[in-house]
């Protein structure tokens, strides 16, 4: 017991070593390990912000193809066959070759 106690006593926690204490070597394997990790974070942030700008694109795009096939297209085919309609019935026409009856309304 009187050993433990002996070496208890000697005992002294490590004392962190203080810039100062650094070696040269260690100072550039720090900063060359920050720079390395700073080109990787760089790096990192071109691909996802090129990956964004992509993503957004494409969804514009797709938005675009939605709006055009649920809403104009079936509207132009909707405004065709009226125009067909009119042609074949003759509702268009005045018979006196004038202005067409149903704009003056």
């Amino acid at each position: 017991m009187a050993d433990v106690q002996k070496g208890v006593e000697n005992f002294s926690p490590a004392e962190p070593q203080s810039k100062a204490d650094e070696g040269l070597i260690d100072r550039l394997k720090a900063w060359l390990h920050l720079a390395d990790l700073k080109k990787y974070v760089e790096g990192y942030a071109d691909r996802l912000s090129t990956a964004t700008k992509d993503k957004v694109s494409h969804f514009i795009n797709l938005i675009v193809v939605f709006v055009v096939q649920t809403m104009v297209m079936p509207l132009l085919i909707l405004w065709g066959i009226i125009k067909i309609c009119k042609s074949c019935l003759g509702l268009g026409r005045s018979p006196l070759g004038g202005p067409d009856r149903l704009t003056r309304l």
